[in-house]
């Protein structure tokens, strides 16, 4: 064999090996992405229904014009200038009144600086019952969910009057008001024509009038 065609196979080898490194560095990329994304999904499917749990607590214990149960109101929370929409509700067990919310807020990643949007709960350590639950003292609690690399709001709260029952179950269902929380999965972010994730929750202990 010539020195010729020893540089010639020796310049085919190198050149698969860049081919074989530039693929795995890709499918590397891609598969990473996958992950992050299905982890989100999973992350959000799961401050959902963590949220419904607590929402459809909302008015339990509470008599008939004993305060104000579920309210959607503008807060500003952190000495953010611009109010966020929140999720405001109360129920009573025992003898105190206990309030929680929820809320979509702006915030930085501390990995990279980027935007992204928070899914926090809220809390009142002053919850009474005399009290507009939009007037209480709100501070963020719990950080749900990271919307990362977003700036604009991802999560969807809309309030109605309709006929549910609890969990769907069939010869119970009496008009309620509903609380419905949307927000994209990953698929959707992507551009794909697709529903949002969503969760309607049925406010058993608030008769339609209420809400």
């Amino acid at each position: 064999m010539s020195l010729v065609g020893l540089m010639v196979g020796l310049l085919i080898s190198v050149l698969v090996m860049l081919v074989l490194m530039t693929s795995l560095r890709t499918f590397s990329s891609i598969g990473t992405q996958a992950r992050r994304e299905a982890n989100q999904d999973g992350e959000l499917a799961t401050a959902l229904a963590s949220l419904q749990m607590d929402i459809q607590g909302a008015g339990y214990g509470m008599a008939a014009g004993a305060g104000e149960a579920l309210a959607v109101a503008r807060l500003a929370l952190d000495g953010q200038a611009e109010p966020r929409e929140a999720l405001l509700w109360r129920f009573r067990d025992g003898a105190r009144p206990t309030c929680g919310g929820l809320v979509e807020r702006a915030g930085r990643d501390a990995e990279n600086g980027q935007p992204l949007r928070i899914l926090s709960r809220l809390r009142a350590p002053d919850c009474s019952l005399g009290t507009g639950l939009a007037s209480l003292a709100w501070a963020p609690a719990e950080d749900l969910l990271l919307f990362r690399n977003r700036n604009e709001s991802q999560l969807r709260i809309e309030l109605a009057e309709e006929v549910c029952s609890p969990f769907g179950a069939i010869g119970e269902a009496r008009r309620h008001p509903t609380v419905t929380l949307s927000a994209p999965s990953s698929t959707q972010q992507a551009g794909a024509d697709v529903p949002p994730v969503s969760y309607r929750i049925c406010l058993l202990n608030l008769p339609a009038s209420d809400a």
